[in-house]
């Protein structure tokens, strides 16, 4: 039982407040995690059972040619123009294994790509698909090392985390602070209470 079935069970005895909090505090980090992820060198792409796209990010709509506008069309995998990619993808969603393999594409130009292929969720109902580029073709045919975005990778998570720890310790304490109107005379309590709820907006 997951925490979101165990909080349905009790939804009459959460307290309302807490609950919107609760909420907020995971759609800004949701959002945060997406930020993140849309600007990392890496491609990323999420799928659910029925192959549609959750989420997808710049790069890995440049290697594997689909419309970032039009996600709610794209399929997966017969969106996947690179036969040997969706070759590759359909056998994994038939075994879900782990998988990983190197692809050399000539669209949008020539490189040579690592796809990892992974499950999500402890029922696999989502797919990852990570798409990066190991080897960069110049002119002259030669392979040439690409940026890795592991480094990349590190310097968002810890930004985040950065950014995160603060936040939620405002969002505490204003939760506490909120408490503590009752003992406040009601002729101040609602300026009181409108300024912490500016102050949680902020945050």
């Amino acid at each position: 039982e997951n925490f979101v079935d165990k909080l349905l069970g009790r939804l009459d005895r959460v307290d309302c407040d807490s609950l919107k909090n609760y909420l907020q505090d995971c759609l800004e980090k949701k959002e945060l995690a997406e930020e993140v992820l849309q600007h990392t060198q890496e491609g990323i792409l999420i799928y659910d059972s029925e192959g549609k796209v959750v989420f997808l990010n710049p790069q890995a709509a440049y290697w594997l040619g689909l419309e970032r506008k039009e996600t709610e069309k794209i399929r997966i995998p017969a969106s996947l123009t690179h036969s040997e990619i969706r070759q590759f993808v359909i056998k994994f969603m038939a075994s879900q294994d782990v998988s990983s393999a190197l692809f050399s594409v000539l669209e949008p130009r020539e490189a040579q790509l690592k796809v990892r292929l992974l499950s999500l969720g402890g029922k696999g109902d989502h797919g990852l698909a990570l798409i990066e580029e190991v080897s960069r073709f110049s002119g002259s045919g030669r392979g040439e090392e690409p940026v890795k975005p592991d480094a990349l990778l590190s310097l968002a998570a810890g930004i985040a985390h950065e950014i995160g720890n603060p936040l939620n310790a405002i969002g505490i304490h204003l939760q506490l602070m909120k408490g503590y109107t009752k003992n406040i005379p009601a002729s101040k309590r609602k300026d009181f209470e409108e300024s912490l709820e500016i102050l949680k907006s902020e945050t």
